[in-house]
């Protein structure tokens, strides 16, 4: 029992170190843009993550830490 609950608080504690970036692309006349690729790159410029934009030009990008590394 007490292997399973400290494995439940370890996969706990592994999701905090994500981080999720939403929000909206539109274009230079404020149209929103459908299936644009939303892109998170280090500064070597290497890809980090990456999404599509949704149907109403929605994104929904998640980031995880160990990535970053």
């Amino acid at each position: 029992m007490r292997i399973a609950v400290f494995t439940l608080l370890l996969l706990t504690n592994l999701s905090l170190y994500a981080q999720t970036f939403t929000g909206k692309v539109k274009g230079k006349k404020g149209e929103l843009l459908v299936g644009a690729s939303v892109v998170a790159s280090t500064e070597s410029k290497s890809t980090v993550a990456y999404c599509l934009t949704s149907d109403k030009g929605e994104y929904k990008l998640t980031i995880h830490n160990a990535k970053l590394y």
